[in-house]
């Protein structure tokens, strides 16, 4: 497929900042004490959260809305647990990133095969048609109304068959299965029901042991709602080029509170360092990023915060 000027003037400057960059070799070396903070962390976070929602005072409809804005944004988060674990950057042992990855994965029903394949191909072909993540970009001059719409659309189950259809290998064919000879893994039947076990008891244990059965619809609301309408927000932020709208185009965004509490966790900010390098651990993207800065990054690929990113498709 023949580029346009501007994605080779494009991949001119990513040539130009991978041939200049030199990492010290330590920063290729995986952490254990740092993969095991990022996951203590949220599990004390799940727990907190559980313990907050049970003793809240909130019942009814009431209890549903706050247990899936909770859960929802905490089962998004554990998104980069898989992701730095699909790298096999979260740990020094490959087996214990595997591990890691099919544990938390379940726990939020996300087959960690299917995830870890579609991640590789979304890195292998960026922003083209074939893209596993095509579908959460918006391509060509869109109006407000319509850009709006195509942000929340999630909260309203837009982007629930799809996501089957990508993790689980369910209905219709990936963009990249159709295209591309490879052997896509299957989904064996016995992972579904262990899923359904992990969950159920998860359900059982945060619902009080049945005593708040709305904390448990919470959870199973907010998952294909509010964990993919965030999922849909860094996407967004992370590689719609509002310009030119060029493949394998990848912004990276300085640090922001609120952008930390909501859209990413492990330095998923430094998003473009993670394309220029992604097997190396997220614990050194910020310095990666420095360096960057000082040889001269490729045109709208840093941005303040997500949150502003977002408000520019509103221009």
């Amino acid at each position: 497929m023949s580029l346009s000027p501007n994605e080779v003037e494009f991949n001119k400057e990513l040539q130009k900042v991978r041939s200049g960059l030199e990492l010290p070799m330590h920063e290729f070396a995986k952490s254990n004490s740092y993969g095991t903070r990022i996951c203590l962390t949220q599990i004390f976070i799940v727990c907190v959260a559980t313990y907050l929602l049970q003793n809240s005072g909130l019942r009814g409809v009431n209890q549903v809305l706050g247990s899936a804005i909770i859960y929802g944004v905490i089962a998004y988060r554990v998104q980069f647990i898989l992701h730095d674990a699909s790298h096999k950057s979260l740990f020094r042992n490959s087996s214990i990133n595997e591990t890691v990855g099919w544990v938390f994965g379940t726990f939020v029903g996300v087959n960690f095969s299917r995830y870890r394949y579609t991640h590789m191909w979304h890195h292998r072909l960026t922003g083209s048609q074939n893209d596993p993540q095509y579908r959460d970009y918006l391509h060509g001059t869109v109006s407000r109304t319509r850009y709006f719409l195509f942000l929340v659309s999630p909260l309203f189950g837009s982007r629930v068959f799809p996501y089957l259809s990508r993790e689980f290998g369910v209905g219709e064919k990936t963009e990249v299965a159709v295209t591309q000879d490879y052997h896509e893994p299957r989904v064996h039947p016995l992972w579904y029901v262990m899923a359904l076990l992990v969950v159920g008891i998860e359900l059982f244990v945060m619902s009080g042991f049945g005593r708040y059965p709305f904390i448990a619809l919470g959870f199973l609301v907010g998952l294909p709602t509010v964990s993919l309408f965030l999922a849909r927000l860094r996407a967004v932020s992370e590689h719609q080029d509002f310009v030119n709208d060029k493949a394998g185009f990848t912004r990276s965004h300085r640090f922001n509170l609120a952008d930390y509490l909501l859209l990413y966790d492990a330095n998923f900010n430094y998003h473009f360092e993670h394309h220029l390098y992604p097997g190396i651990s997220s614990k050194y993207l910020k310095s990666v990023s420095i360096r960057v800065d000082q040889l001269g990054r490729p045109s709208d690929t840093m941005g303040s915060s997500m949150s502003r990113t977002l408000i520019r498709g509103f221009r």
